[in-house]
């Protein structure tokens, strides 16, 4: 390659970061404007004189940060308020851990906009080396790339519309919402699988995503069609007698899947948590992000070793923390979602029983969980 080239080839790197960095800036600058703008149609309110507390302040703008060991490095996490933006703090969390991003020490408080700004920042050092590596390659078009990595952000604010395939823990239709987890390297994983074991269930149901049973479920095609009345019956008792949306092959498949040392993200009852395979016991945890357990420095992680109910409760080093702590909340968001689910199905049950009358499977669970986790007997189960 020629001086004139290499000339020529620095220039569009250049070139090609500053437009990386001014969409950067544009998105953070659009996002506090809107933010600007939510808060500014709200009744005003008086203006404490002290700096407020989470509690005081807007809570889908502020989140509680609490700093927790990792692996011997003190670690900030994000905690997540009621009906918090669970996409973005799990992203957040995952890159905390891997320390790939950094807040100030000692910060106790931040706001979405800089969490936003963050993973914008993250993004960009993610795509630098990535055009020094190719920019040769006159084809692809950086700045179309990054801006619609970037537009993905904003929708991480308030959640993303995930459909789970049942053939496999990482399988999910596709959307372009999906591309943000592949741009941070960040596996996300559920456990809602159907056991090949099962044959007839299956053969009939394995290959479709959790929207296409539903529409299977509430069809009313199936009633002159011997095939569709069986798919039809399939669908809404593996619905049913899966409510908690985690069987024990997908348990089983999480653990064959996730890699020692694998910090990803667990989508579970439109619940996004970070969750963590041990290197040494070979465990898998999910990292407790609940903001009525702000003021438990002992509590850290919750092990992931049953598909009913919670798990128990760890600290920093992966140990058992005996006892049952008291909450600042009713309930932790994840049990929230969960609860949410169950009854968004159980009204749908209703109108279909309505319609005609269908068996029930005898496995259907009760909708009634406890509200904070109780330690169990067991420990991690190794699959």
């Amino acid at each position: 390659m020629t001086n004139e080239e290499n000339v020529s080839e620095n220039n569009d790197l250049e070139s090609s970061s500053k437009i990386i960095k001014n969409l950067v800036h544009d998105l953070v600058d659009q996002i506090a404007y809107s933010t600007e703008e939510s808060q500014s149609d709200q009744k005003q309110e008086e203006i404490p004189v002290q700096a407020p507390s989470v509690t005081t302040r807007n809570e889908n703008n502020y989140y509680s940060v609490k700093w927790i060991n990792f692996h011997h490095q003190k670690i900030p996490i994000i905690l997540q308020n009621i009906n918090g933006p669970c996409p973005l703090i799990s992203i957040c969390n995952v890159l905390l851990l891997r320390d790939q991003i950094h807040l100030s020490q000692n910060i106790e408080i931040i706001s979405n906009e800089s969490l936003v700004q963050k993973l914008a920042d993250a993004l960009f050092n993610i795509f630098v080396p990535r055009l020094q590596q190719t920019a040769s390659n006159a084809g692809i078009n950086y700045e179309q790339n990054v801006n619609d990595a970037l537009s993905i952000f904003d929708k991480l604010q308030y959640g993303l519309d995930v459909n789970v395939k049942f053939s496999g823990c990482s399988d999910f239709e596709y959307t372009k919402e999906m591309d943000i987890f592949d741009l941070f390297s960040i596996n996300l994983y559920h456990g809602w699988l159907i056991d090949p074991q099962q044959k007839e269930l299956f053969q009939s149901l394995a290959d479709k995503s959790y929207n296409q049973l539903v529409e299977i479920s509430v069809s009313n095609d199936s009633e002159n069609n011997h095939e569709k009345t069986v798919m039809k019956l399939l669908a809404e008792d593996f619905l049913k007698s899966t409510a908690s949306q985690l069987t024990f092959y997908g348990l089983s498949s999480l653990y064959s899947s996730l890699k020692p040392h694998e910090l990803a993200i667990f989508f579970r009852n439109n619940h996004f948590s970070t969750i963590y395979r041990h290197p040494e016991n070979k465990c898998l945890y999910t990292l407790v992000t609940d903001n009525g357990y702000l003021n438990h420095k002992e509590i850290v992680w919750e092990t992931l070793d049953g598909i009913e109910g919670a798990g128990n409760f760890c600290d920093s080093n992966f140990k058992l923390i005996d006892g049952e702590p008291k909450v600042q909340q009713p309930q932790s968001q994840s049990n929230n979602d969960y609860l949410l689910a169950l009854s968004l199905q159980q009204q749908e049950e209703q109108q279909q029983q309505r319609q005609q009358s269908l068996p029930r499977s005898s496995s259907e669970r009760s909708s009634n969980r406890q509200q904070s986790p109780k330690k169990k007997d067991k420990g991690c189960i190794l699959m």
